[in-house]
């Protein structure tokens, strides 16, 4: 059945994205895409289970959401190390950021 196939999907890109396994999901894309389509042109479903696949649908959605919020973070902090320390932000016993700004520095690595 058709709405099988699209909950299946969905399973398998939340499982996706909770391993990590960021390759898999532009071949479920596909898939997703064609799956709608036919959902498209199929008879009006049950209405109970097109509701479940709308909050599993929006569920993928935040998920894909946190993971490319996660890449960007990781991207502009990769950048932030290519181009050298500059700052050092700790933190005292009661929390209180204090940050110490440095001029042009090398960064290097101690085995």
């Amino acid at each position: 059945m058709l709405l099988d196939r699209v909950e299946a999907l969905l399973e398998d890109e939340r499982a996706a994205l909770l391993a990590g396994r960021l390759d898999r999901l532009a071949p479920l894309l596909a898939e997703k895409e064609r799956l709608a389509d036919l959902l498209g042109k199929a008879p009006a479903g049950r209405p109970d289970r097109l509701a479940r696949l709308a909050r599993l649908a929006a569920r993928n959605q935040a998920l894909i959401e946190a993971a490319l919020g996660g890449l960007r973070r990781a991207a502009a902090r990769a950048a932030a190390c290519r181009g050298g320390v500059r700052q050092l932000d700790t933190y005292d016993a009661q929390g209180a950021r204090q940050s110490f700004a440095f001029g042009r520095t090398r960064l290097e690595r101690r085995v």
